[in-house]
């Protein structure tokens, strides 16, 4: 009797109503939304600082906007179930978006490694300057080669027909030389002895003539006999030959003004030129 009474004593607990099940899954809906959300935004804004990443679009979710707009979002469950696949589709296109790039970047490098290295270009060594040379045939007429030339004469023994004194100077020459153009040079020597100065010879030569012909036009030695052409400093011997100076009238020889033409005969077995003056 006394157990039945203190059992009648006894509180009666109630139990409290569990909430819906549509309830409970909306919620957990919304919790996993949430962290979604916070996972993306802190994504966005490692991305935004790092250059040439993909910028992820993620629209604000109502149950991050405010505590308000979450708690009515979780009585919602539809409106729930609508802001997770809108994120997953957001999702899908940021992992569509750095899958497409991390592709392309990987055919860049396959096609980098697969390509031969470029070969280094040589580099030719710059040339040598060229020394200045005048080009051939140019005129010189105002820079003439110039030469000076002395005749110093001595002999020994006696010559009874045309005795010489035993030390002499017999004359200094001077030449100038120098081409006057393409087609024409000019060669003149003035001597200086004991009667003065005289034009030994002086002519312009013309090698260029069609036929293969050399005039020459001025005062000149004949060409006549071989020794008659020389200078007298170029002699072998002392004196002219006494045929010379008999024939042609002294040291001197012939030597006049007028035109010389001359041309080489080539044949296999002597040097020949004719020559008319």
């Amino acid at each position: 009797m006394q157990r039945l009474l203190l059992e009648a004593e006894k509180p009666t607990r109630r139990r409290r109503p569990s909430p819906p099940r549509e309830f409970v899954t909306a919620l957990r809906a919304a919790c996993a939304a949430a962290v979604v959300v916070g996972i993306l935004g802190a994504h966005q804004s490692s991305s935004a600082q790092t250059p040439g990443s993909v910028p992820a679009t993620v629209s604000p979710s109502p149950a991050t906007a405010s505590p308000t707009t979450a708690q009515a979002a979780a009585a919602d469950p539809q409106a729930l179930l609508k802001e997770i696949a809108q994120l997953r589709k957001e999702l899908d296109d940021v992992r569509k978006a750095y899958g497409d790039r991390l592709a392309a970047l990987e055919a860049q490098v396959a096609t980098a490694a697969a390509a031969p290295p470029a070969p280094t270009p040589v580099v030719p060594p710059p040339p040598e300057p060229q020394p200045a040379e005048a080009p051939a045939g140019s005129s010189k007429v105002f820079n003439p080669d110039i030469a000076v030339i002395g005749n110093m004469l001595g002999t020994a023994g006696t010559n009874p027909v045309a005795p010489s004194p035993s030390l002499q100077f017999k004359e200094a020459e001077v030449s100038f030389q120098a081409v006057v153009d393409p087609y024409a040079r000019a060669d003149f020597f003035v001597s200086f002895g004991q009667e003065g100065a005289s034009l030994e010879e002086g002519y312009i030569t013309f090698p260029t003539i069609p036929g293969g012909l050399l005039v020459r036009v001025g005062q000149m030695r004949t060409a006549f006999g071989k020794s008659n052409a020389l200078h007298p400093h170029v002699l072998p011997w002392p004196d002219r030959p006494l045929v010379m100076r008999n024939l042609v009238g002294g040291d001197d020889g012939l030597d006049d003004a007028g035109v010389s033409v001359a041309r080489l005969l080539p044949n296999p077995w002597v040097f020949l030129e004719a020559t008319g003056q």
